[in-house]
């Protein structure tokens, strides 16, 4: 059901992004402080007011399917995002629903334990 994914996932994005936003703000910012590219901040960075500022800049990178489990397989979803080109982002799915959002290592399966 790619579309309800794929709307879970921006849902999911939109959300984190807006939690995490103060955070690589302050970062940038600092970094801008004192290496220079301050003019570019707004560009990988920009402030959400419409929500449809993330879809141009957020790409689908990688798609894992996980073992199993119950029956049901989860999916994990990397991303790539200006913003954080070093840890990417991740997240995990089991169904049509995001369990887990992050860095990039949120998409790989965990094992059990």
């Amino acid at each position: 059901n790619e579309k309800v994914i794929h709307e879970a996932i921006r849902k999911a994005v939109y959300s984190y992004y807006k939690k995490t936003y103060p955070a690589w703000r302050e970062g940038l910012t600092l970094g801008a402080a004192m290496f220079g590219g301050a003019d570019e901040i707004d560009t990988i960075l920009p402030r959400v007011t419409n929500g449809d500022e993330l879809d141009s800049l957020i790409t689908y990178d990688t798609i894992y399917v996980h073992p199993a489990k119950d029956g049901v397989s989860g999916i994990g979803v990397e991303l790539l995002i200006p913003v954080d080109e070093e840890n990417g982002l991740g997240l995990r799915m089991t169904g049509e629903k995001v369990v887990a959002i992050g860095t990039a290592h949120e998409a790989f399966p965990v094992p059990d334990r």
